[in-house]
């Protein structure tokens, strides 16, 4: 038994090798911060501003959360970890200060990041070999897991906040009149009520494919 077996099992590290969970632990502390700024980047770069500004609730209204949590606990909860982002990464334009495009990370968002990682990180020297396929597959599974958690706002078409990210990749289509058109308006029209069953669908096959990668082993 090592000192880091209480630690390990509730990472679910089922490794003898103390250095071999240390090993995978500090995989995890990165792969995390890693992952975020994956998302960062890859934004950025399809939308075309860098981000120059990151919020965080708490932190920026911590005096009102303290007298409002002193007259409605239960409320104030709810508001900072179910209404609100915990954070939020986003491009500002200066003059005027408004907000171009930002990530919205709540507390379900930052829960399926930790969750995607610590199953990831299992894929570091496991007991049993997987093969390249079902290693891309738990890969893909993660990808699917983590996007069906990531929320977007973007100016130039939700004014009225952040959605889901194929949700708003789909409105920048529609309002953009280089790339819409009257058949895209249409699909939007019929697949906008069932944007709630697709994010579900995402989290669904993501776990799915992360399990399945994980479990169907080589013997």
């Amino acid at each position: 038994m090592t000192k880091l077996n209480g630690l390990s099992f509730c990472f679910g590290f089922r490794s003898k090798s103390g250095a071999l969970e240390w090993q995978r632990l500090l995989v995890l502390m990165f792969l995390i911060p890693g992952i975020i700024v994956s998302e960062v980047i890859i934004t950025a770069a399809f939308i075309g501003y860098a981000p120059n500004q990151m919020k965080f609730l708490l932190w920026d209204n911590i005096d009102f959360l303290r007298v409002y949590f002193r007259a409605e606990p239960l409320d104030t909860l709810k508001f900072v970890f179910i209404d609100r982002p915990l954070f939020i990464i986003e491009a500002r334009q200066q003059d005027p200060s408004t907000s171009i495009w930002g990530l919205h990370y709540y507390s379900y968002t930052v829960v399926v990041h930790i969750v995607a990682a610590v199953l990831l990180v299992q894929l570091v020297k496991p007991a049993q070999p997987i093969t390249p396929r079902l290693r891309l597959l738990a890969i893909t599974g993660a990808g699917l897991l983590i996007l069906s958690s990531l929320y977007l706002y973007l100016s130039s078409c939700c004014t009225a906040g952040a959605n889901w990210i194929m949700h708003t990749w789909l409105l920048a289509i529609v309002f953009n009149p280089y790339t819409s058109s009257e058949s895209i308006i249409e699909m939007y029209g019929y697949v906008n009520q069932w944007f709630v069953w697709i994010q579900v669908l995402f989290a669904v096959l993501g776990c799915y494919f992360i399990f399945t990668g994980l479990n169907k082993r080589t013997n």
